[in-house]
């Protein structure tokens, strides 16, 4: 029976469009990466490359849509900035949110060959720019939306206390003509702010702050120009108004969307719209970014205008010194067994939902995690089969020291129970035993009654 259980958890189905938790995914692959350097790493980009063409051939990964299946940004504290699995060697580029000098972190990749794809985007710390030369499309005058989705994964490291700076986001202004969105640093606090300039005696002023609450979480910022006014949207609501009878004088200066100034941001999306006509002119989503330069520290990357041809040139300088990753085999995930037995009884499983061995704050993680990469099984199968050794051996000793089933089954379940309130295994596998060892005592003391 306890094979049985185990093995049970390869016949599942990948996950569905709305997966928000690893357990909703098929496939789950550790990277162990390595901090050499003598200072700790926060917030810093990290350049991986790994076989996709392997995982699309076996089909883990959908790269149908020039895209992949990947777990939510959230997922184990690392942030995903954005990536290309499309390529025999795809480079990837992650965040994680600290990695303290001389020592390892595991962190996780999740696959479905699903319709649910990771939300892309390009992660700016200061050293990266994206410049679009200028089109007609570029040129603003009036009765237009600007649009700009970022996710601020840190305000410490986007406005230090003391700075006064003012990040950029989005910029199109020359001199008295133009637009341009920022961040606005004062006494730790954050400002959004934009500026729409028609030539002399012509400009518009306003920004919002920025709570904590809108850190590391995608937020839309939205600047809406009409004939009288302009105003500007965050998250959807409505935050600052300014009249403006003025149209914005166009320029032929590039888009430069973020830059040098820009730190522990990621911007997912940009937007230019026609919002008397409901017309998009520009989008950019960053799902396609195709590396064309490798040079030292320096890589380039072609981004995409989705509905036209303004197409753009982001350029990231990264060292890669003193870093080293190392990627495991992808594996099924046990957590997908509480899937198989919903399909076999209906809704008595439903909606449960279990943590993963990768959390970054768990305490086993360092020890069992190492072991389950050791025995090169899928981790379900591995974690199932360490948990169950140590619960086989506890009940044995106790057995020999009080043969009493009852307390053999206490004995097994103990660190059966450690392992799904750690995360190892879902807390159905807990029940599931129990419900065995108490079947099995019943059943051994009918006999013996008869």
């Amino acid at each position: 029976m306890f094979l049985f259980f185990t093995f049970f958890v390869y016949e599942t189905d990948c996950a569905s469009a709305d997966s928000t938790l690893p357990s909703d995914y098929c496939y789950r692959q550790n990277i162990t990466i390595t901090n050499n350097k003598a200072t700790d790493m926060s917030y810093k980009s990290i350049r991986l490359t790994k076989d996709t063409q392997t995982l699309i051939n076996s089909n883990i990964i959908d790269n149908t849509q020039n895209t992949f299946s990947l777990a939510n940004p959230s997922l184990n504290n690392i942030e995903f900035a954005f990536a290309n699995f499309n390529d025999v060697a795809s480079p990837l580029w992650i965040v994680p949110t600290n990695l303290n000098s001389n020592n390892s972190n595991i962190y996780s990749l999740y696959y479905g060959t699903n319709n649910h794809y990771r939300d892309s985007g390009i992660y700016f710390e200061g050293e990266s720019t994206a410049t679009v030369g200028d089109s007609t499309d570029l040129q603003l005058t009036n009765n237009f939306n600007i649009i700009v989705d970022i996710n601020p994964l840190n305000f410490a490291t986007i406005c230090p206390t003391t700075s006064t700076d003012s990040p950029m986001l989005l910029n199109k202004l020359s001199g008295l003509n133009g637009y341009k969105i920022n961040l606005y640093c004062s006494g730790g606090l954050i400002y959004v702010q934009s500026e729409l300039r028609g030539g002399v005696g012509n400009s518009s002023l306003i920004s919002y702050q920025l709570g904590t609450s809108y850190e590391g979480q995608n937020i839309s910022i939205k600047i809406e120009k009409t004939a009288s006014e302009v105003n500007m949207y965050i998250a959807g609501i409505k935050v600052a108004s300014d009249p403006a009878t003025f149209s914005i004088t166009t320029n032929t200066e590039p888009l430069l969307i973020g830059g040098t100034s820009l730190k522990g941001t990621v911007i997912r999306n940009v937007f230019l719209e026609d919002n008397a006509n409901n017309l998009q002119k520009v989008t950019y989503t960053f799902d396609r970014l195709q590396e064309t330069s490798t040079g030292s520290n320096s890589y380039t990357y072609n981004f995409y205008d989705s509905i036209g041809s303004n197409n753009g040139i982001f350029v990231k300088n990264y060292d890669s010194s003193g870093i080293t990753f190392l990627f495991s085999n992808p594996d099924s995930n046990l957590v997908e067994f509480v899937s198989r037995v919903q399909d076999v009884s209906g809704s008595a499983l439903k909606d449960v939902k279990v943590a993963t061995s990768t959390n970054a704050f768990n305490p086993l993680n360092s020890v069992v995690e190492p072991v389950a990469q050791g025995f090169r099984l899928p981790s379900g199968v591995t974690y199932t089969i360490i948990f169950g050794f140590i619960g086989l051996v506890l009940a044995i000793g106790l057995n020999l020291a009080n043969p009493n089933p009852l307390f053999s089954i206490i004995g097994f379940l103990i660190p059966i129970s450690i392992g799904a309130i750690s995360g190892f295994l879902p807390m159905a596998i807990f029940w599931i035993f129990l419900l065995i060892g108490l079947g099995g005592w019943g059943f051994t003391n009918w006999v013996r009654n008869r």
